[in-house]
């Protein structure tokens, strides 16, 4: 996996998002597996206003540079396009926030509609600029084992080199 810019570790980014998602965060060092050894891990939950959940997570390599973002909202809401365009602002160098923004804005409608349409699973093309690729997913999950399904969206953000 590569990292979104040379030494950019995301980690103001990060934390003003969590902030104004209200998302408290944590770190976690991986001992061994995929991702790597040495690799830092911080993510945590919050819930829209709605009482919907979000989660964000950020992963980082053993130097601390930023490789890859999550951002997930468990069901249906309101605010998704704006939770996900905010997750896709990095502001790492040669990055453009703005355009990733609406991107990520008109994304989601996008993929919310062909997943309403198609009742399954809709992901969107890959957006790159620089370093940078955002996708947005949306399916179905099986809560607990039961039959109950609801929608998550997910919004990946990750390096593609440095």
């Amino acid at each position: 996996m590569s990292r979104i810019a040379t030494g950019y570790t995301g980690k103001a980014f990060v934390g003003r998002l969590a902030a104004t998602w209200h998302v408290s965060l944590r770190a976690s060092t991986l001992k061994a597996g995929n991702p790597a050894a040495g690799d830092t891990v911080t993510y945590g939950s919050g819930r829209l206003p709605s009482g919907t959940e979000i989660e964000i997570s950020a992963l980082r390599d053993h130097t601390g540079a930023l490789m890859r973002i999550l951002c997930r909202v468990h069901g249906t809401d309101a605010t998704t396009a704006a939770f996900f365009a905010g997750c896709a602002a990095i502001d790492a160098p040669r990055l453009h926030p703005a355009a990733q923004e609406a991107w990520a804005k008109a994304a989601t409608a996008s993929v919310r509609r062909s997943y309403s349409a198609a009742v399954g699973a809709s992901q969107s093309a890959p957006h790159q600029t620089g370093n940078l690729t955002v996708k947005i997913s949306e399916a179905a999950t099986v809560t607990r084992g039961t039959t109950y399904t609801r929608p998550e969206m997910d919004l990946l953000a990750y390096g593609v080199g440095d």
